[in-house]
């Protein structure tokens, strides 16, 4: 892409990055072969599951699914 806003990132090269970024949040790296996260799509997909604090439901980060990023928090979801 000719655009000079746009910068390619390849998700799963980040994994590292972000658990290392946020590690005073204690995140775990899950894969599709891990219990419970059979949901993502591919092999090489990781899920990085970040607990709340406050109680409640977890921050999760899909990557590698489809070259993107995907956020979940309880319901909801953004690309």
């Amino acid at each position: 892409m000719n655009n000079k806003y746009y910068i390619e990132i390849t998700p799963l090269d980040k994994e590292k990055d972000n658990l290392e970024r946020f590690a005073g949040y204690d995140p775990k790296s899950f894969s599709k072969n891990d219990t419970g996260y059979d949901w993502l799509e591919y092999e090489d997909s990781k899920c990085i599951v970040f607990e709340n604090p406050h109680g409640g439901s977890p921050l999760e980060i899909s990557i590698g699914d489809d070259g993107r990023f995907t956020l979940y928090f309880s319901e909801h979801h953004a690309h």
